[in-house]
């Protein structure tokens, strides 16, 4: 019996990895947040409040769901939920080592009255928690280690919590201040993130105000500090963007027609790209149980648990049908991204096929051995031609490869394409290939006008595993004069060599020449290799 090959990622310590921020800051003159019937806490000296959890309150910070909060009187707040209760910390000396903190103003201020308010959005939403100390009297502090001495003054700020977003908001006015302020306490202004040894704690630095630890040096009137969740965003590549639940049909997920004698095809590999400003965490990849599940074996071996904002990791699926007949599951994807349902899931399929009854047409680049061309998959390889100036063109040609890897005759139909910007040489590619039998053509880049160009050629064929027509994108940029070419891709060769030149995110690489060339029989073939 065949055997399912499910590799599962190492989940992260804690799970998925928990969200960060990034800080900002910009200059907004202070005014109160409007608050209707607000709770009024009168806090003495370095104290905390009791357990307050507003209804419908509930606040994802450095991945924890807290449904709950404290208030110090010294200008900050600890968060929790049933599980994890915020922390009653005291004192006069910021101290976040118990986590999941929100310092705005950590001093040492006097007694006075804080007034709290979650507000839910109109119709019961996610909503908005506003905190506010003050005005409230700072008290003396011992000299500190920097050139001032704190002074006691009034101060009055206010921190936002928005639920919907994630966002939070320190804003600070009332300016009777009497001197600059440097404690020496660092923390003072910051978040924190859950305690332990990989305690994330974030401070927005703010010239001449707050240094990079959150140590206060100027009271920072009519300033906002905003912090902003990272958020990771998963995208699924298949040479083509591969949506939630989409079905193989038509792309390069559809393994078309594999012999149920002939052992698994080869594995074709799944990108999975990180489009946001967050870590992307995957915690599992998994063919799902299903019907046909034990005929696609995945390989996760060299996935990466974590991919950081812009990289990419991959894994691949290959096919392996035991009986005749379409078969299909779904590949399953355990991730962090909040905006895509958990797991993301899409469809691969193939069909079972009786030994030497089908057609089966594969493309490559250049040669038996070059990169595998799926049905319709994006220009990449030999097929993008890179730049070059109008006037250097034709370039040298791409070379695409044509095999019957079936076991029955395979019929082509004319190799065309539409667009002037590309050349065709076909001549050698016959009305019909047998079994094991190949042919190729080439194309090249011949810009009738300066800009990006892109182009499908497309030929028919009889394969029934695969869309009909077959085709091949290819694409190239066209430099006017004046303009820089890469002089590389498939170069004409004519005009003093080829230089590689970075473009779209990649580099051209030089793509030599190859001639065409027709074998009817493997055998010939293999020696001409």
């Amino acid at each position: 019996m065949r055997q399912i090959l499910i590799v599962l990622l190492v989940c992260l310590a804690g799970g998925l990895t928990a969200q960060s921020y990034v800080g900002s800051h910009a200059s907004q003159a202070y005014s109160n947040t409007p608050l209707s019937n607000p709770t009024v806490m009168a806090m003495a000296v370095d104290t905390i409040s009791a357990v307050q959890a507003p209804a419908g309150f509930a606040f994802n910070f450095f991945g924890q769901t807290c449904d709950r909060f404290r208030v110090g009187s010294n200008g900050y707040i600890t968060l929790g939920n049933a599980s994890n209760p915020p922390s009653a910390v005291v004192g006069s000396n910021p101290d976040v080592s118990s986590g999941l903190v929100v310092a705005a103003l950590w001093l040492d201020l006097a007694a006075g009255d804080v007034l709290s308010k979650y507000t839910p959005a109109s119709g019961g939403g996610p909503g908005v928690l506003v905190v506010r100390w003050g005005p409230v009297w700072t008290r003396t502090l011992p000299p500190a280690s920097g050139p001032f001495q704190s002074a006691p003054g009034a101060v009055l700020f206010e921190m936002k919590l928005d639920t919907a977003t994630g966002i939070i908001k320190f804003r600070y006015g009332y300016p009777n201040w009497h001197s600059p302020e440097n404690t020496g306490n660092i923390h003072s202004q910051c978040i924190a993130g859950p305690a332990g040894s990989g305690q994330e704690i974030i401070c927005q630095p703010v010239s001449s105000m707050f240094t990079a630890d959150g140590e206060m040096t100027k009271y920072p009137v009519d300033l906002e500090i905003t912090f902003t969740p990272t958020v990771p965003a998963l995208a699924v590549d298949d040479g083509a963007n591969v949506a939630y639940g989409a079905t193989a049909a038509g792309s390069m997920r559809d393994f078309g027609g594999q012999d149920i004698n002939a052992g698994p095809t080869n594995a074709r590999t799944i990108k999975l790209l990180n489009t946001g400003t967050g870590t992307l965490a995957l915690s599992g990849i998994s063919v799902a149980p299903g019907t046909h599940s034990a005929l696609f074996t995945v390989d996760t071996s060299s996935t990466a648990a974590t991919v950081a904002p812009g990289a990419f990791t991959t894994f691949t699926v290959a096919f392996d049908p035991d009986t005749v007949g379409a078969k299909s599951a779904q590949i399953e994807i355990t991730h962090n991204d909040s905006s895509q349902p958990i797991p993301f899931v899409f469809e691969v399929a193939g069909t079972g096929m009786p030994t030497s009854l089908f057609p089966v047409v594969t493309v490559r680049e250049d040669n038996a051995a070059g990169a595998w061309i799926g049905n319709g998959a994006a220009a990449s390889g030999n097929r993008d031609f890179g730049s070059h100036l109008i006037g250097t063109m034709p370039t040298g040609p791409a070379v695409i490869y044509i095999e019957n890897t079936g076991a029955a005759t395979l019929t082509l139909g004319t190799v065309s394409c539409l667009s002037p910007d590309f050349v065709l040489d076909a001549s050698g590619v016959p009305a019909s290939l047998a079994p094991g039998a190949w042919a190729t053509f080439e194309v090249r880049f011949n810009a009738q006008s300066t800009g990006v160009k892109a182009a499908a050629i497309t030929f028919g064929h009889n394969d029934s595993t695969t869309v009909d027509p077959f085709t091949i994108n290819v694409t190239g940029v066209a430099a006017g004069a004046g303009q820089t070419s890469s002089g590389s891709g498939n170069s004409s060769g004519g005009s003093g060599g080829c230089a590689a030149l970075a473009h779209s995110g990649g580099l051209w690489l030089l793509v030599m020449p190859a001639i065409i060339c027709l074998r009817r029989k493997r055998g010939s073939r293999a020696a001409t290799r």
